[in-house]
């Protein structure tokens, strides 16, 4: 039919769900047979994602990825060289601003997490771990939790138990309210591809705080500037840096209020007009 086909690729090409998910059983097994049935497992499953992006790009006018540090990725994970075809191209922000004047007078002392309540990828647990830890030190601070998923009861139950008071679970929502009003947002995901609440939350003054467990994340934020990275560390996610970095931000506010500014200034990069202005010179 003569018609151009883009094709997108919303993660980082190193990971996805399924790869994510065998990879966390190795790491639960204990028993050495079912350790390499599932190396052979994840092998497969790498040599069957490897294939559907080759197949998709070789059958694409153009291939895009979210971020221009997905691009080595994707050469690397597909064992492709040449790839003349593949671009970076970032999500636009589309909870519009307009009208929106920043204040931090009118900013609440909340911090919120705004996602789907899901284990995998997005350890919603470790925001209620984090805050445990904080909780009883800023008594005047509260912690919402808007969205919902399978993980929800059991982050429920997590805060019953601990006896947490400041504690708001919200369910699904329209966010543009929360972060009109919340002065910080945690995000503690494995992994992401280029998460859209974070340049939303910018674009109304919420500092990002942030797990760099994803290369995109350092096209969004610069660390200490318009938000916070809390960098993987040889075990991983590391709760005591994050508690830390949270603590030293919730006590400064002329540091909150400075990095909100600059979140606004940076959200303005992946505005939708200019991300459209990007996509008609590449349709064009």
């Amino acid at each position: 039919m003569n018609i151009k086909v883009i094709s997108v690729y919303h993660s980082d090409p190193f990971i996805n769900g399924r790869l994510y998910g065998v990879g966390m059983e190795m790491l639960k097994s204990r028993n050495i047979i079912n350790k390499a049935y599932l190396h052979v497992k994840l092998f497969f499953f790498r040599c069957i994602t490897g294939y559907s992006m080759r197949f998709n790009y070789k059958h694409s006018d153009l291939y895009e990825v979210l971020s221009p540090t997905y691009i080595p990725h994707f050469k690397k994970f597909t064992m492709m060289h040449k790839t003349p075809k593949l671009l970076s191209l970032p999500n636009p922000v589309t909870v519009d601003a307009n009208g929106f004047e920043y204040n931090i007078d009118n900013k609440l002392c909340e911090i919120i997490y705004i996602g789907r309540i899901v284990y995998s990828p997005k350890r919603p647990d470790r925001v209620i771990d984090v805050w445990h830890r904080l909780e009883r030190g800023f008594p005047e601070w509260q912690l919402t939790i808007v969205g919902d998923g399978t993980e929800l009861n059991v982050l429920k139950d997590m805060v019953r138990k601990r006896k947490m008071r400041h504690v708001s679970f919200e369910g699904f929502q329209q966010p543009k309210p929360y972060y009109e009003r919340a002065s910080i947002l945690l995000l503690t995901s494995d992994f992401e591809g280029f998460p859209l609440v974070l340049t939303e939350c910018m674009s109304f003054g919420v500092v990002p705080v942030v797990y760099g467990s994803f290369s995109a994340v350092y096209d969004i934020i610069e660390n200490g500037k318009n938000g916070i990275i809390i960098p993987q560390t040889s075990f991983g996610f590391d709760a005591t840096l994050m508690v830390e970095s949270l603590q030293a931000l919730m006590e400064n506010k002329t540091l909150m209020d400075k990095m909100a500014q600059h979140a606004i200034e940076k959200s303005k990069q992946f505005s939708i007009d200019r991300i459209y202005q990007e996509w008609t010179k590449i349709i064009q």
